[in-house]
């Protein structure tokens, strides 16, 4: 009984997918997507396209905890420092690159990656925590 539900579950799903629009249609090369990646520009030229982080010379040493785009890897890496100096570090998908200001991957073109370092000053209201108001009672 558990294989003849199994088996229709099966075909159910493959006949569904087998139906459904693809995701997305392949891109056609044109002068604006060289080379037919969906992304304006041309991979590896416009745009970094790591497949996995580097190594460079970011540390965490001399920065205070927060979120930092690495410019040695053209922003498509980004690193979390944490109060104890320990570093995590990520790759934006390919065709977008860390946007220091905002603190996201955002598309390739929407990024300046030599103004990041102009916006690392944002991590200092990451473990700032709340600010207080002061309290004024007035019970008239």
């Amino acid at each position: 009984m558990v294989v003849a539900v199994m088996m229709v579950v099966v075909m159910v799903v493959t006949q569904a997918s087998a139906k459904s629009p693809r995701y997305q249609e392949p891109c056609e090369v044109t002068e604006e997507d060289p080379d037919g990646d969906c992304f304006w520009g041309e991979a590896g030229v416009d745009y970094p396209v790591f497949s996995y982080v580097p190594k460079t010379s970011f540390s965490c040493q001399d920065v205070i905890p927060g979120i930092y785009a690495d410019t040695e890897a053209s922003c498509q890496v980004y690193h979390m420092c944490q109060k104890n100096r320990k570093i995590d570090s990520f790759l934006c998908p390919n065709g977008t690159l860390f946007h220091q200001e905002y603190l996201v991957c955002d598309l390739w073109f929407n990024v300046d990656c030599g103004r990041a370092e102009a916006f690392y000053k944002i991590n200092e209201v990451i473990y700032s925590g709340p600010r207080r108001k002061p309290v004024s009672a007035s019970y008239q």
